[in-house]
């Protein structure tokens, strides 16, 4: 079940590219609960692609008894299923992240949203921690139950959590009342399609200069973040194969892994990323212990200041900054240093420094903004998925160009030259991070 790296990063684009804004407008519009239903929604669906994603062997089996297809059909139907539970699980993670992070900008003040992103940072990177392990080592699962792969044991435990998980927000969170927000003028209850793009349209004016700054930084960061940590997962697993099958080759012992072991790829590139969530978590911990204050001054401008500990004379913009420009220097310099499963390792491991401060930095901002202008959170959160989403168009078009050149002139390294593409375009991002420090 695999695909060429072209056909790959098509498969990616359609993922990442579905930033849809009609999930914010419905959870501000909704008349009765604003954000439990889409979380209700988007845990059902994550769980119901998930499960077909870790069944699709045994359906595309089943299929086959049915419908006597052949092994080449089977196979296509494999992959068409994986695709299709992919797709699914996008579409339906993206009300469940607005919902979540629409509950934090509905809770938390202005001068506590910085702090509670921070939190929520936290969070998320314990979860890629745990779910990393998860691909790691084997999972114990009573006797009992029938012999299941390592995914679908995985998967159930991670349904199992999310549903728990998502119950527990359900019962204890307490949503802002609709008669709170005072967004008469600015989106309108209407469901016809000349109404909702007029919403759509007049959340995008009313973003201030320092939301504007932030979306642009995120195009930019994303365009190339994607780019990195799906290649560089490509990458670790290819280096993996490369150096066992050499090491095989002087051993001359059959036991060692060849370039076909799908299943030691999938583990070096679990624990590739696992280093990367616990960099993250770290990061994320010191920066909550560090920036212990942070105070916001009057005004629609929202200018930011921090009072961080230790007499660090530094900013949330010089931090970000720091997390930008090592995010270059790992993914261009890096990557020429990488010919080992532990440097490629190592080199994710650094990323977790600019991924933690992304998911971060620019999200606690973005609150601050929502909950001192009360503007729509829903609108606002849709608007930032869509700066995430829309240019993977952008760098998928590059990186196939990139995949092709490097084809044609009969070059090695194609994964390595997309992951430095990558760099290079992340390194734009400090300049609208600038503007905002120069500003603030």
């Amino acid at each position: 079940m695999t695909l060429p790296s072209f056909g790959l990063q098509l498969v990616w684009t359609l993922i990442f590219s579905q930033g849809n804004p009609l999930v914010g407008w419905f959870s501000d519009t909704s008349s009765r609960s604003r954000r439990k239903p889409l979380l209700v929604i988007g845990a059902a669906g994550i769980v119901f692609f998930l499960s077909v994603l870790a069944w699709v062997p045994s359906i595309a089996s089943a299929l086959k008894g049915a419908f006597s297809m052949g092994e080449e059909a089977q196979k296509l139907t494999k992959i068409f299923l994986a695709i299709l539970s992919i797709l699914g699980l996008n579409l339906f993670i993206q009300p469940y992240q607005i919902a979540s992070r629409c509950m934090l900008y509905d809770t938390c003040p202005p001068t506590q949203q910085l702090q509670a992103s921070a939190w929520n940072s936290m969070a998320i990177s314990l979860g890629n921690i745990l779910g990393y392990l998860m691909g790691v080592v084997d999972l114990p699962m009573p006797t009992t139950l029938p012999t299941l792969t390592k995914l679908q044991r995985t998967t159930l435990l991670i349904a199992a959590s999310l549903l728990i998980c998502t119950m527990l927000a359900y019962m204890f969170t307490t949503e802002a009342r609709n008669d709170t927000y005072h967004l008469e003028s600015v989106i309108s209850n209407s469901c016809s399609p000349r109404h909702i793009l007029q919403n759509i349209t007049q959340t995008g004016w009313l973003v201030s200069r320092v939301t504007s700054r932030i979306l642009e930084t995120q195009f930019l960061h994303w365009m190339g973040w994607f780019t990195v940590i799906y290649y560089h997962t490509r990458r670790v697993a290819n280096v993996w194969c490369l150096t066992s099958y050499i090491a095989g080759l002087h051993a001359k012992h059959s036991t060692v892994a060849s370039p076909d072991s799908d299943d030691a790829n999938i583990q070096a590139g679990s624990l590739s990323g696992l280093y990367f969530a616990i960099v993250s978590f770290s990061v994320n911990s010191l920066c909550v212990t560090i920036f212990n204050q942070i105070s916001l001054t009057n005004g629609a401008s929202s200018r930011r200041r921090t009072e961080p500990c230790f007499a660090l004379n530094l900013s949330i913009y010089d931090l970000w900054i720091f997390g930008q420009l090592l995010f270059f220097l790992a993914a261009t310099v890096g990557t020429c240093f990488v010919d080992t499963v532990s440097g490629g390792t190592f080199l994710m491991s650094i990323l977790g420094v600019p991924g933690a401060l992304n998911s971060w930095i620019p999200y606690g901002i973005v609150g601050s903004e929502i909950t001192e202008r009360d503007l729509p959170a829903g609108m606002m959160s849709s608007l930032q998925n869509a700066a995430i989403s829309a240019p993977q168009i952008l760098s998928a078009a590059v990186c196939a160009v990139i995949l092709e050149v490097v084809r044609v002139l009969g070059g090695t390294g194609d994964v390595v030259w997309t992951m430095r593409f990558g760099g290079c375009v992340a390194l734009l991002a400090i300049y609208p991070i600038n503007c905002l420090r120069l500003n603030a």
